[in-house]
């Protein structure tokens, strides 16, 4: 059956067609974990890129015997990024592959179709600095905190009046 699998806070998902997994006698279901991983405890990036966010371990076993279920079939592997990545990559061993991806900016989303499971992470040009909130960042939070605070009140104010 088709499906799909994701962490809590839904920064990494994949979604698998009918067939995906393979049949095996007395088995009925299918268990996919997403388990969030320090991506420089696998290998280093690849040159020229740095990592853009945690890595995910993606395994699945069979419900009753829990033996490991491979795929049949390409899943698709969605993972969002929290500044500049232009890629997926997956490790093999103790390295990292990079994956035909798509890149959602607008959503800060990487998507890309895989043969098997394993470790993905995304990853950004190494020329493109991480983003470091300066000391100004809080005082904008906050600034846009009473803006909406106000406008709120104000709203209010003219429904009571209304009424």
């Amino acid at each position: 059956m088709p499906g799909d699998a994701s962490t809590e806070d839904e920064q990494a998902v994949i979604s698998f067609a009918e067939g995906t997994f393979a049949k095996r006698s007395h088995e009925s279901a299918v268990r996919v974990r997403l388990t969030p991983i320090d991506p420089l405890t696998v290998a280093p990036p690849p040159k020229g890129f740095r990592f853009d966010g945690n890595a995910y371990r993606i395994v699945a076993s069979y419900a009753a015997s829990g033996s490991q279920a491979g795929l049949t079939k390409r899943a698709m592997v969605v993972l969002r990024y929290p500044v500049h990545a232009t890629v997926m990559l997956r490790s093999s061993r103790d390295a990292w592959t990079s994956l035909p991806t798509t890149r959602f900016g607008e959503s800060q989303q990487v998507a890309a179709n895989t043969d098997q499971l394993g470790i993905f992470v995304a990853a950004a040009p190494a020329g493109i600095a991480a983003l470091s909130p300066g000391p100004w960042v809080p005082a904008i939070a906050a600034a846009g905190a009473l803006a909406l605070a106000v406008a709120l009140a104000r709203l209010r104010r003219r429904r009571t009046a209304r009424s």
